[in-house]
């Protein structure tokens, strides 16, 4: 038997492994993180260049080595995002990644190092790395395992309505005479229409359209100053400050499988039971935004 025929049968018996051991890992019963971690060890299939929308995330501390897990599970989606970055704000890891996200960057997660902008680092530096914004950009959170559909029905919605901001969680804002009343006391929304009154909550996905992302790029860093530590206050903040509403998919709040080994760390503790976001809200929106909402709420009634 000649060299090359070895060489061919070889090969032939990799592949055949390789398919094998990818379809047991696919139909396998396993729990989700750990089904997901099986399939970052044997999947090659790429997780960039499809015809999505960008797909933005970061991660720091102990919670990169998880981040593997959501990063897969967005990338085994039913639509392939064009590309999908994950923003590290430590030179140390960016320069060794653990071993799952090197494997995920073979197969195409971009993997970029970026200033310190705390949770507003899964969108911000996309927008001082592009100056031209001609595509929709879905932000994600590195502690939740989103199921298949999710981003292809973030961009049906976003299609459906692409001048306004489209999420899948959010908080119905309350208001108290002519005030917000605090955080905490805002429940899960169940709004459908389009409102003022809805406060997208990142960590079950938001897509955000072109017009809007130009929008925050030209406020630049300007969140720094009041909204830091809160995201979520900023975006919702920057909509109403410039007249975009924001829907919630089916007027449902879907909150996503978490991580369980990255909530030690979580923010919104802070934010929400340590009165972080009451005192970001109060630094942030306008008397005249307040107005807006207030209003809203009125007509609501």
């Amino acid at each position: 038997m000649g060299v090359r025929r070895i060489a061919a049968r070889g090969r032939d018996r990799v592949r055949g492994a390789y398919r094998k051991a990818r379809t047991a890992a696919s139909r396998v019963d396993l729990p989700g993180p750990l089904r997901l971690s099986v399939l970052n060890r044997v999947l090659l299939s790429r997780i960039g260049g499809g015809s999505g929308p960008v797909v933005s995330l970061t991660t720091y501390g102990m919670r990169t080595a998880w981040s593997h897990l959501a990063i897969e599970s967005i990338a085994r989606g039913s639509l392939r995002p064009s590309r999908l970055i994950l923003w590290l704000d430590e030179p140390a890891t960016f320069a060794k990644p653990p071993a799952a996200l090197r494997r995920l960057r073979r197969r195409g997660l971009e993997i970029r190092l970026a200033e310190n902008f705390g949770p507003h680092t899964k969108y911000y530096p996309y927008l001082e790395s592009t100056a031209a914004i001609a595509h929709p950009l879905v932000t994600a959170d590195d502690d939740t395992i989103y199921p298949r559909w999710w981003l292809e029905r973030l961009v049906s919605e976003h299609e459906r309505t692409p001048d306004q901001v489209v999420c899948y969680r959010a908080r119905e804002i309350e208001v108290t005479g002519e005030k917000l009343a605090p955080y905490a006391t805002w429940e899960f929304s169940e709004r459908a229409e389009p409102s003022f009154l809805t406060f997208p909550t990142a960590v079950s996905g938001i897509i955000h359209s072109p017009a809007f992302l130009k929008i925050l790029q030209q406020r630049g860093r300007d969140f720094r100053e009041t909204a830091a530590a809160a995201d979520d206050v900023w975006i919702h903040y920057t909509a109403v400050h410039h007249g975009v509403r924001i829907r919630l998919i089916d007027g449902v709040s879907r909150t996503f499988p978490l991580i369980d080994e990255t909530q030690e760390v979580a923010l919104w503790y802070d934010n929400l039971t340590g009165g972080g976001n009451d005192q970001q809200i109060a630094a942030t929106y306008s008397a005249e935004d307040i107005a807006k909402i207030v209003a809203q709420a009125a007509s609501a009634r």
